[in-house]
């Protein structure tokens, strides 16, 4: 090869490299240049893809992300998850040590149980102090207190649940007693007790055995324990529920009294030797167990209850005579309201859909108008791979700038929308700067979102330029428009089929999961999720199919527009004739808009309504009063009632029991009549049973009788028998009958054996909730509850105390007057507590995670916002492609304000048909999601979810999309109107 040879080969490929480049860089400023030009429908298509996939990216992140925050931040809200017994005191340190070194655990503190001792100066050894109240000298008592000894370290977890007037740092030198305990103070001493006052206090290294007589003064062992002048650091109320010192000594229901008349003691002032001797005196130490939060939520907040128990089987399997016992109830609750709470966001996904719809038909609009241009590049030679690749590289550079535009925009929203509504203001950059340090971004997530919107965009935007280019140029075509037709049609209808199919089956997996209870848990969550996802798509069905439909019932309206619109009704009814492929799209994005904006608005006003009955139900009458401690309740009804304001109220005697070897079953005394009477009842209280017919069977005069099958039959004859109202969950689990006798046994502190008659069966009661499961917003404990007739308490198994009474008021009294003077009354009592459980975690979520009304409301806003913009851009489609029309018929003397009020007339026409098709089917759609939809709205069906219609909401969102769109249209009719009338009728010439 010579010299030539080699330049002239190099000269071929350099062209070829440069021919390439000038190609790709021709294309892209085509590219660019087609995208400025129409700047304002690409600006249309790149918001609702940026719109769709930055809603998608920030319910990632932020799921991601929240859940490490929430869990921190909740674990700091309690004391501590766990505590750790044993009945070998003296083999406590090796556990103390090995729970400390556990990579789970973040501290762990002891506790000591004992008894304080007050004003004991002077007693001799043979003094009898018990019982207290009968004392040796009443005139100057010894005064006895539980005593919880602690570190200062410990102190300052505990002293979350407390309320403390003064420091409550617990030093050396220094006691905190409790409210109670101060004023018993205060009587002995016949002087105020206040923080700063100095006190002398003894504390025991033995605890007497009343039982075995051990009565008098020489039983304490004080000797070396008794401190003079301390100080009284502060006075402490305690006013936490999900706590582990509740929990530890056996529940407020029940010790309250141990909590409210105590002291907290440095364990810093007791020698190493002094807790000796309370070891080898019985006196058993528990470890508190503070867990690390990073840790507990290291695999998610899902598996934080497993994590947990799995550090309690650790410590059990390694120490045969230690048992763990952990929050087990609280935390998870906390995995459950979580997933709830983001499982709740699935409602969000029609708007998202909505948006996604809005881009492609948006593109397809975009692609129509476009013909002349692609008749263009066809005459100046272009093939039809050519045209596509040209319409591809634009959608790929909008895909691209979506994504960038959506990552950055997903980021600061999963930030910015927890930061608002905190309670240090209307927004918290504490939080928004936090956020940041904890931020967590899924890869995977992202790329599957991504796939998932863009793919769909990407995918119809360019079938439909493949049919609209082929169809431009007169291609063949494989086979006719009418085979084309049934292999759509059958397409969509297979599709229909399947989809109802497997919704069909998702419904009876719910079913299945739910029946009986009215909790819901995770699995229960999920298959609603999925539910509702399926059933999205089968209403995204029902709308296309009955879009269809309505062009029909439009085309045959000619009657209705003759008297409507009088000699404008010709020409309105030819236009939508004429224009019916055009209005197709149109019609089925209306309908689903109006069938989706009604369901949104319906869902929110039915959750609403639901939570307002639901807490009051729970409230259960116009006063709820709550004791920290076991009250006697005859004396507190006494006592109460006769408070001016207060018309009648009625106590719950309280007692659990045991049925049988493992049911656990919480009593109930009541009063039938005024429970009936002061009770917010509803219907749904009792099965097959009014509330009345319900309660009046433990007035110890009639019972129902069972029949065959278990059916209840009706009040026929009277008895004597006891009854006992159950719950629907047990009655059905143990396959009782109505009328049946069961034996109860276990009655707390009592050994009696009751044999009592089932004469009703309850799903939840006013003040008390469900009766069976955990609710979370009342914090109660058992699994189950019944109602008996109090007198059998009282007369049979002496049983007087309880914590709860309800009230009714006289008209006119005022609720916060009477909570005022029964509190300063008895400072232990709660009055109509703003929330049951102000430690539920459902609270506590709602700061960070918004709550489903918002949710919903948002939705419901931003797709009457979508709904408008493709109205107006549907609009201006139509109006382009009907300049010609328009400009005949000013040709023909008609003038400007005519052809407007026209095409207003059109527009309202199509609005009116739509609204009254898609406005019923919304409100049906809602009340058949309610079906299965419950999880993701409530975490207790206390009161059965109904459907709610909101009127004026619904009013509102809807006049608003109508009004929006009709006033949107003004511009744009003005706009098309704006041309040369000659030049448009030579285009027709």
């Amino acid at each position: 090869m010579n010299e030539l040879d080699k330049f002239v080969g190099e000269e071929e490929e350099i062209s070829k490299y440069k021919k390439a480049i000038s190609s790709i860089s021709f294309n892209i400023k085509l590219i660019w240049k087609n995208i400025i030009n129409r700047r304002r429908s690409i600006t249309i298509i790149i918001l609702g893809l940026v719109f769709s996939m930055s809603i998608l990216f920030t319910a990632s992140i932020w799921s991601s992300t929240s859940q490490k925050i929430i869990a921190d931040d909740y674990l700091q809200t309690l004391d501590y998850e766990m505590y750790v017994s044993t009945f070998l005191p003296n083999h406590m340190q090796p556990v103390f040590t090995y729970v400390l070194d556990d990579p789970l655990v973040e501290d762990v503190h002891w506790y000591y149980p004992t008894v304080a001792l007050f004003n004991f100066e002077g007693k001799a050894d043979n003094y009898t102090w018990y019982p207290e109240e009968q004392q040796d000298d009443l005139d100057d008592p010894l005064s006895i207190s539980a005593a919880h000894i602690v570190s200062s370290a410990a102190m300052e977890r505990i002293k979350l649940n407390l309320e403390v007037d003064g420091d409550a740092s617990l030093n050396q030198g220094e006691i905190m007693i409790s409210y109670v305990q101060a004023k018993q103070l205060g009587v002995i001493y016949n002087k105020t007790i206040s923080p700063g006052d100095q006190i002398s206090v003894a504390i025991t290294r033995y605890i007497p055995n009343t039982d075995i007589g051990e009565h008098q003064m020489v039983y304490y062992d004080i000797d070396d324990t008794t401190f003079e002048n301390f100080t009284i650091s502060g006075i402490y109320k305690y006013v936490g529920k999900n706590t582990i010192i509740a929990k530890m000594l056996g529940g407020i229901g029940n010790t309250g009294g141990v909590l409210l008349d105590s002291i907290f003691f440095p364990k810093e002032s007791l020698g190493i030797e002094d807790l000796n001797i309370m070891d080898s005196n019985g006196l058993i130490p528990k470890l508190l167990v503070k867990v690390s939060g990073q840790e507990l939520r290291a695999a998610g907040i899902a598996d934080m209850p497993d994590t947990i128990y799995a550090l309690k089987e650790r410590i059990e399997f390694r120490y045969w005579h230690a048992f763990a016992n952990i929050l087990s109830q609280e935390i998870q609750a906390m995995a459950d309201e979580y997933t709830r709470s983001f499982g709740s966001t699935v409602v969000f996904l029609p708007t998202i859909a909505v948006s996604i719809i809005l881009t492609i038909l948006s593109s397809q609009m975009t692609v129509r108008k476009r013909k002349e241009e692609i008749a263009y590049l066809r005459s100046k030679g272009a093939v039809s791979g050519q045209i596509i690749m040209m319409f591809f590289g634009e959608f790929l550079l909008i895909s691209t700038i979506s994504l960038v535009l959506s990552i950055g925009i997903g980021i600061l929203l999963s930030g910015l929308i927890p930061s608002f509504g905190h309670d240090d203001g209307f927004f918290s950059k504490e939080f928004f700067s936090r956020y940041f340090s904890y931020l967590e971004i899924s890869p995977y997530y992202i790329e599957i979102f991504t796939v998932l919107v863009l793919g769909i965009y990407l995918g119809m935007t360019l079938y439909n330029v493949i049919t609209f280019v082929r169809k431009d140029i007169h291609e063949s075509q494989i086979m006719t428009k009418r085979g084309q037709k049934i292999i759509k049609t059958s397409v969509k209808v297979g599709s229909f089929v399947l989809i109802l199919a497997g919704f069909i089956f998702l419904m009876i997996e719910y079913y299945r999961q739910v029946a009986g209870t009215s909790s819901f848990g995770f699995s229960t969550l999920s298959i609603s999720i999925q539910a509702l996802l399926v059933f999205i798509v089968l209403l995204f069905f029902i709308c296309y199919f009955i879009s269809l439909g309505i062009n029909k019932i439009i085309m045959k309206l000619g009657k209705v527009y003759k008297t409507l619109f009088k000699r404008n009704s010709f020409m309105i009814l030819k236009n939508l004739k004429r224009q019916r492929k055009n209005l197709t799209d149109l019609t089925f994005f209306l309908v689903l808009t109006i069938c989706l904006l009604t369901t949104l608005v319906t869902l929110r006003s039915s959750t609403i309504y639901n939570n307002e009955i639901e807490d009051d139900y729970r409230m259960g009458a116009d006063l709820r009063i709550e004791s920290l401690l076991s009250v006697n309740i005859s004396y507190m009804e006494e006592t109460l009632g006769q408070i001016e304001g207060i018309k009648d109220i009625t106590g719950f005697q309280t007692i659990r029991a045991l049925w049988g070897t493992q049911i656990r079953i919480e009593v109930y005394g009541i009063d039938p009549d005024k429970f009936l009477e002061i009770g917010r009842w509803t219907d749904m209280s009792f099965v097959n049973m009014t509330a009345e017919e319900g309660l009046m069977t433990l007035d110890e005069q009639q019972a129902p009788i069972a029949v065959a099958g278990g059916v209840f039959g009706v009040f026929t004859e009277k008895t004597s028998e006891k009854g006992l109202i159950l719950s629907n969950y047990l009655v059905r689990r143990l396959d009782l009958e109505l009328g049946a006798e069961i034996e109860v046994a276990g009655f707390t502190g009592s050994g009696e054996t009751q044999f009592l008659t089932i004469t009703g069966v309850i799903e939840s009661a006013p003040g008390l909730g469900v009766s069976h499961g955990y609710d979370p917003k009342m914090n109660r404990e058992t699994d189950d509850w019944v109602l008996m007739n109090k007198k059998v308490l009282i007369e049979e198994l002496d049983v007087h105390n309880g914590t709860l009474l309800l009230a009714s008021m006289k008209e006119g009294a005022n609720a916060d007057q009477i909570k005022q003077e029964i509190e300063s009354m008895f400072p232990f009592l709660t009055v109509n507590p703003e929330q049951i459980n102000p430690d539920y975690i459902g609270y506590f979520i709602d700061k960070y995670i918004p709550p489903v009304t918002v949710i919903l409301l948002a939705g419901a806003i931003i797709l009457n916002v979508i709904g408008v913009i493709y109205i107006l851009i549907s609009t201006d489609f139509i109006l382009e492609q009907r300049r010609r029309e328009n400009a005949v018929l000013l040709a023909l003397g008609g003038n400007q304000t005519k052809v407007r009020g026209l095409l207003i007339s059109e527009v309202s026409t199509f609005l009116a048909v739509t609204l009254l098709i898609g406005g019923p089917l919304g409100i049906a759609a809602t009340a058949f999601s309610l079906l299965f939809i419950k999880p993701l709205l409530v975490a207790e069906e206390v009161i059965p979810l109904v459907l709610h219609v909101d009127g004026l909401a619904l009013f509102i969102i809807l006049a608003s999309l109508c009004l929006a769109a009709l006033f949107g249209m003004i511009p744009i009719i003005r706009k098309q109107m704006k041309y040369e009338i000659v030049q448009e009728l030579r285009a027709i010439v």
